[in-house]
């Protein structure tokens, strides 16, 4: 009994080829055969004289080197390892499954956000795996234990349109499916063309809107406005992702869904039928940028950039007044920007931004006038400003500093004067006193408003 020498396996007696692998047998050398000896028969001539003569066969070679019989067994060998390697080649076909023989892919959707979707292991798949299958097979050739083992992907399976060519790239444990099933699985990279998606129109649901961050670098905030007035982005809702927390240089996913809608997919069909278009994209993304720094002094705050702001202190000055707490008969007649104190807290750097106005205002009673200023602060907490000097804060959340006097009027009855009590601070002192004064044992100061008539606020240390 023999054995290969290049995969050891047991051969029979004689054996030229291994049956296994197709190597050729070594063999031990056989002792070479003698050289035949020419037959001589003695003759006696007429002479009386004995003459040697050959009896060589008719079918020895003339040579007498054995050339024939060597060439016929080098042809027997080559016949032999071709059938072995035949017997190979078919064995191998044989387990062998072409994955994208069986890889099922349909595309979904409308033009331009199509999508693709694949299945392999389909009872096709199962049945031929089954069959291919070594006898000899470990294993039961689960779903899962497939699934783990073989898996594709596509290179882009969103956004297509007719005619793309989607790629398809595979992973196979081929180690582990040889030795467990004694399958071999061709696994090439396959192109599919997209075809079969309705076609539509199709808008940038994005080209509407803009994405603006507010804030301080690390406690930034992404606000969606809506600019388009077409009737669909009515329909539309916006969702930013972080929403909060942010920092300069982020990045922020923004989704966008129809109000009937749950998911890209069927926001894509509520566009479809009720719109009779579709969104180019349901998603993108947005760097983070323009976020700023806390505030620090009254030189960052400027007369362009404090324009929105002070509007904004002016109307809630004005609803104030307009509520009567100082009196029905008190009314505000005219506002006059004074100028601004800024408290930084000291440990968190966050800040408090007070606007001064002087309002003058009238009083009518008992047939008679008068009048009076009163000066009154607007709060703005948080106050940020970004590397093109632009402020920003949450305007929603300004309030007017609480405060009221007792004014002592001229007009007067038969017996007596009247006094009102009126909104705000009867003078920049008081003001001054109850704004900064009493902060600053949390806060650090700078004030603009020295010029008119209340000297700057130390900062405290």
């Amino acid at each position: 009994m023999a054995f290969c020498v290049k995969c050891g396996t047991k051969l029979e007696d004689g054996t030229v080829f291994c049956t296994n692998c197709g190597a050729k047998v070594e063999s031990a050398a056989a002792p070479t055969p003698a050289a035949p000896q020419a037959a001589t028969t003695n003759t006696t001539n007429g002479m009386g004289a004995t003459t040697a003569t050959s009896n060589i066969g008719m079918g020895a070679p003339a040579t007498g080197k054995g050339g024939a019989p060597k060439l016929a067994f080098v042809i027997a060998g080559l016949v032999l390892a071709l059938i072995i390697a035949l017997g190979i080649f078919v064995s191998i076909r044989k387990h062998t499954m072409d994955l994208n023989d069986y890889l099922q892919v349909e595309f979904e959707g409308y033009e331009s956000v199509g999508i693709a979707k694949g299945e392999l292991f389909t009872s096709e798949f199962f049945e031929d795996f089954y069959k291919k299958a070594s006898k000899s097979a470990t294993s039961s050739g689960s779903y899962d234990d497939l699934s783990n083992k073989i898996k594709f992907k596509f290179e882009k399976s969103e956004g297509l349109s007719n005619g793309d060519k989607v790629k398809v790239t595979w992973k196979v444990d081929e180690k582990y499916f040889k030795k467990q099933y004694g399958i071999r699985f061709k696994a090439d990279d396959n192109e599919i063309k997209v075809k079969g998606l309705e076609e539509t129109e199709v808008f940038d649901p994005f080209k509407g809107v803009e994405v603006v961050f507010t804030g301080v670098d690390g406690e930034g905030k992404a606000e969606i406005n809506v600019t388009s007035d077409d009737k669909i982005y009515k329909d539309l809702e916006y969702r930013a992702d972080p929403l909060y927390d942010l920092k300069e240089g982020d990045t922020v996913t923004v989704e966008v869904r129809t109000k009937d809608s749950y998911d890209e997919a069927s926001t894509i069909e509520s566009c479809a039928e009720k719109y009779d278009k579709v969104p180019s994209v349901v998603s993108k993304e947005f760097k983070v940028e323009g976020l700023g720094k806390y505030i620090t002094k009254c030189s960052d705050i400027t007369d362009a950039n404090i324009k929105d702001i002070k509007k904004v202190a002016e109307d809630k000055i004005t609803q104030e007044f307009a509520k009567g707490y100082s009196s029905d008969k008190v009314k505000l007649a005219g506002t006059e920007y004074v100028g601004n104190y800024v408290l930084t807290e000291k440990n968190d750097g966050t800040n408090k931004v007070f606007l001064v106005f002087k309002n003058t205002v009238t009083i009518s009673d008992e047939g008679q006038t008068d009048g009076c200023d009163v000066y009154n602060a607007v709060e703005f907490d948080n106050v940020v400003i970004n590397e093109k000097g632009e402020l920003s804060c949450d305007l929603s959340r300004s309030r007017m500093e609480y405060n009221s006097y007792r004014y002592e009027s001229s007009i007067r009855s038969r017996y007596y004067t009247y006094s009102y009590s009126i909104q705000g601070f009867e003078n920049l002192e008081s003001l001054n006193e109850n704004v900064v004064t009493g902060n600053l044992a949390n806060y650090n100061s700078d004030s603009s408003i020295a010029a008119a008539g209340a000297a700057p606020a130390e900062d405290a240390e």
